[in-house]
């Protein structure tokens, strides 16, 4: 049995603040044009959308992947009134770190407004990292996979010595036995 989630519905009311064109959108326009894309329709508005959802790098695209994927996902970004929220932190890093080639901004004509946005929302969103609501289905605050200043150390593997296997070796190959000369080497 399917279930109905708000967030991916015409109706829904719930708006965010994009963190790739740093715009509040309605989240029911970005399903839609998501549902437009994956089709394989290309409108000519929202090209630098289309691009980052190509690419990995928007919000709308990483909440439907997180729902599809997912095993009982809370419906966290739908709303029956209208109402800002903030896109929670899982998300985020998920878009953080992917990059849109130049290649698929030429492909979808994305204007050159647009690709400034695009090529500087990784630091936007770096930022808004910190301050994002963690999702309602994780626990205690863990590490971000991100963190690198509050990582531990990684400490150099240190190597095991070697034994002393020559004279094993070297009998090995005086009397031929190729077995031996494997299994002492």
């Amino acid at each position: 049995m399917s279930r109905h989630y708000l967030t991916l519905d015409n109706d829904n009311q719930f708006q965010f603040a994009c963190p790739i064109f740093n715009v509040t959108t309605k989240m029911s326009l970005c399903m839609k044009l998501r549902e437009l894309v994956w089709m394989g329709k290309r409108p000519e508005v929202r090209t630098g959308c289309q691009a980052c959802m190509s690419a990995s790098k928007c919000p709308a695209a990483a909440i439907v992947s997180k729902i599809s994927y997912g095993r009982d996902v809370p419906d966290e970004y739908g709303s029956k009134t209208p109402v800002v929220g903030k896109l929670r932190r899982d998300i985020l890093e998920r878009i953080h770190r992917p990059m849109v080639l130049e290649k698929t901004l030429n492909d979808f004509k994305v204007p050159d407004a647009e690709r400034e946005l695009i090529a500087s929302a990784s630091e936007r969103i770096g930022k808004m990292i910190g301050a994002a609501p963690l999702p309602s289905t994780d626990g205690p605050p863990s590490r971000s996979a991100f963190d690198t200043e509050t990582a531990a150390p990684k400490q150099p593997r240190k190597a095991k010595p070697k034994a002393d296997n020559s004279n094993k070796v070297n009998e090995a190959a005086r009397t031929g036995d190729l077995a031996a000369a494997i299994n002492a080497a």
